[in-house]
C-alpha cells in the first residue's frame, strides 16, 4: 500500500541511495505525513548547538529548523554539502535527496543489521535508556508501523 502520492513515490525511487524505498516512505510519513511543505522548529537543538555559535537570530533559528518531506534539518543538510536556501528543501526531489543522503550516513555508520539504531540516529541520535530502548523509541516504532502498512498493501 502506498501512503504517499505517486509523485512523491517516484521521487523516492529516484533518490534512494540503495536504501529500501519503503523505509524512506515510512520515514516520510513519520516526519511530515507526506507534506513537502512541512516545517518544524527545533528549540532544543537551537539552544544546545546553534545559539552558542552567536549567529544572527534569524540565521540561527533557520539552522535549527527542519524542512520538507523528511524534515531534514537545514544544519544537517548544510553539513552534508547542501548550499542552497533552506526553502529549497521544500522541493520534493531536493528534500528527499538530502534527507536520504543523511539517512544513508546513519545506515553506513550502524549497518543494515542495526537499522533501528540508524533510524533512531536519523531522528535524534542514539542514546538508550537503561532498559535498552532508544530515548526516541516511539519514533522508531512509528516508522516500523508505517513500514508494515506499506509492505502489507
Amino acid at each position: 500500500m502506498r501512503l504517499v502520492s505517486k509523485e512523491i513515490r517516484d521521487a523516492i525511487e529516484r533518490t534512494h541511495y540503495d536504501i529500501d524505498p519503503d523505509l524512506i516512505e515510512a520515514i516520510v510519513m513519520t516526519e511530515s505525513s507526506g507534506d513537502p511543505n512541512a516545517t518544524r522548529y527545533e528549540p532544543a537543538f537551537y539552544e544546545r548547538y546553534i545559539k552558542p555559535l552567536n549567529l544572527p537570530e534569524a540565521e540561527g533559528k533557520k539552522r535549527a529548523t527542519s524542512y520538507g518531506l523528511m524534515q531534514i534539518m537545514y544544519q544537517s543538510a548544510w553539513e552534508d554539502g547542501y548550499r542552497d536556501s533552506a526553502e529549497g528543501l521544500f522541493k520534493i526531489d531536493v528534500g528527499l535527496n538530502w534527507g536520504t543522503k543523511h539517512l544513508k550516513k546513519k545506515i553506513d555508520r550502524y549497518g543494515q543489521q542495526d537499522i533501528n539504531r540508524a533510524i533512531a540516529a536519523y531522528n535524534a541520535g542514539t542514546p538508550r535508556m537503561k532498559d535498552g530502548k532508544f530515548v526516541n523509541q516511539h519514533y522508531v516504532d512509528r516508522v516500523d508501523s508505517f513500514l508494515k502498512k506499506i509492505r502489507e498493501g
